[in-house]
């Protein structure tokens, strides 16, 4: 999704990005709407379609508080949460929203219950087009109903992508959802992952390095008393080799690319940190140290340099680009 809207603002064009959010998505689930839409668009029937009839048939439901429990509810709806087919049974069941967003020129995607529609235009025809936005958004709203789900569209959000240059074209007026109307946002978050209309990646940054400093606070309070090795095996596992580590590797890589150079130095600011706490060295001394043996080897804290993992992020895409544009 994030590379067809950079391809778009390239290109000079604005994208737009829509994040629908569904009320109790997996609980709303039609047993009856769903049995029937495996047999029809995937060709499911027979013995298959009785197995998934007695996968999601005959559960039951109830609550317990303390010493109390209520009377179990036979469930008439809704897929099994936390489980590996709940997922795959409602992308099954929302597989027609796809071809419903296409109908209207949009790129439709799904994420189990995450769904996002991303279109891109000329600056100066964005006013027809946000009409076709809305009225694509009305025709899911539509859809949703008839097949029981419910858009939230108080926690839908739409974002405007441009770049720096162009941010004094991003509109501004809300766009409308159903009966609702959506106020374009600056930032979003979409799987984790914090989306600018600059594409700067500016909060991603910042929230990974805080969240990422408040735990090497939380160590640095500890590190007289985990001496040793103890302290670097904390780092590794608390900092460094968390995922929000490895997403401020690959947003040092982008910041580089990008020319973002002062938040690539607080990324690093982060790993040089962590490598000072995990051996509890004074502020005064380097780290390069830390992160080397004596015959040069590298130790299980380093990282690759900045324009190495530059390069080894690249070359995958630079091959598909490639082979894409048939070069």
């Amino acid at each position: 999704m994030l590379g067809d809207i950079l391809l778009a603002v390239d290109s000079g064009d604005l994208s737009v990005l829509a994040l629908l959010d569904l009320s109790a998505a997996f609980d709303t689930v039609d047993h009856n709407i769903l049995l029937q839409r495996l047999k029809t668009s995937f060709g499911l029937d027979g013995v298959v379609c009785s197995w998934f009839r007695s996968y999601l048939t005959g559960r039951v439901q109830r609550v317990r508080h303390g010493s109390s429990v209520s009377a179990s509810v036979v469930l008439l709806y809704g897929v099994p949460q936390g489980s590996v087919l709940g997922p795959l049974l409602f992308i099954l069941y929302t597989a027609d929203l796809i071809r419903l967003i296409e109908s209207f020129g949009f790129r439709p995607h799904l994420y189990a219950d995450d769904s996002q529609i991303q279109g891109s235009c000329r600056p100066d025809s964005f006013h027809q087009f946000q009409l076709i936005l809305s009225t694509c958004l009305d025709a899911v709203c539509e859809w949703m109903r008839a097949n029981r789900l419910q858009l939230n569209a108080s926690k839908t959000e739409v974002l405007w992508c441009a770049t720096s240059r162009r941010q004094h074209q991003i509109p501004t007026t809300a766009v409308r959802v159903g009966a609702d109307t959506v106020t374009p946002t600056t930032s979003v978050r979409d799987l984790g992952i914090y989306i600018d209309s600059d594409l700067s990646m500016r909060t991603q940054v910042t929230r990974t390095v805080a969240g990422c400093f408040a735990v090497l606070r939380q160590l640095h309070s500890i590190r007289r008393s985990a001496l040793g090795t103890r302290s670097g095996v904390l780092v590794t596992g608390c900092v460094i080799g968390t995922d929000k580590a490895r997403k401020s590797q690959r947003i040092a890589s982008v910041c580089l690319l990008r020319a973002e150079v002062g938040r690539r130095h607080v990324v690093m600011c982060h790993t040089h940190t962590s490598l000072w706490i995990a051996r509890t060295r004074l502020s005064r001394q380097h780290f390069t140290p830390l992160v080397t043996t004596p015959s040069g080897a590298r130790t299980v804290l380093s990282d690759n340099p900045v324009r190495g993992r530059v390069s080894s992020r690249l070359s995958p895409s630079h091959t598909t680009c490639l082979s894409q544009s048939g070069l």
